[in-house]
This record gives structure tokens, sequence and C-alpha cells, in this order.
């Protein structure tokens, strides 16, 4: 991934759900279950309306699993873009050496991309 930094990234406008078609990728994080985790993300462009403001949701799945987990769902600001969140959510409490966080930025500004897709792959152990 090149320039998360800049407004308008290519890496960041990863549109094709569920993870910007992206291809999954071997687990190097681990999350422990039924924990609390914060999940870091950037807004890379702002996109929010008056009118329609949107939202960002934080899921969870198991990799291949269709059933996807809405962890958490953060309202869409007129905050700038580039700006960060830090977002604290509950990992399920599934034991899985391959599941997904994903980020979903929903603009619903008519004059955007409806939907923008990040995913990270990770793994979900018992905690000590």
């Amino acid at each position: 991934m090149e320039n998360l930094n800049a407004p308008a990234s290519k890496d960041c406008v990863l549109l094709a759900g569920p993870c910007g078609g992206r291809a999954a990728a071997n687990p190097t994080v681990a999350f422990a279950a039924g924990k609390n985790a914060s999940i870091v993300f950037q807004k890379n462009l702002n996109h929010w309306t008056a009118g329609s403001p949107g939202m960002f949701e934080i899921t969870y799945n198991v990799a291949g699993d269709k059933d996807v987990t809405v962890l958490k769902t953060i309202p869409d600001t007129n905050s700038p873009s580039l700006t960060l969140y830090v977002e604290e959510v509950v990992i399920p409490n599934r034991i899985s050496t391959h599941s997904v966080i994903g980020v979903q930025y929903i603009t619903k500004n008519p004059n955007a991309p409806a939907v923008f897709y990040q995913c990270a792959d990770v793994r979900v152990e018992e905690h000590p």
C-alpha cells in the first residue's frame, strides 16, 4: 500500500465488497476472544453531507463465512479528510485461525461512491 496519508489515495478507493477486491492474507495480528480491542482507521477523504450523513461500520466474520456481525456503527461527521478514528469493540467469543475485521465507509452521498471497504485478516485466540 502506498500514500495512505494522502487524500484520495488509490489504496483507499476500494469499492468492491467485502474487502475492496483484495485477496485474503495470512493473519499476522491476534485478538483475544470476548475481549475489548481498539480498531484504528482513517477517513481518507471527507464525503459527509449535511442532508444525508453516512456512517462507518466495523464488522467481523470468520474468513469464508457469509455471516457478518456489525460490531459498531459510528456516525459520519464533517471531520476533515485524513481524520483518524480509534473505536473500542468487543471481539466475538469465537476462536478462529482466520477471521476478518472490516471497516466500511457508507457515504450516503449521491456524489460519491456508496461504500468504501477495508479489511484486516486476524486470528481470534483464547484469552489466557
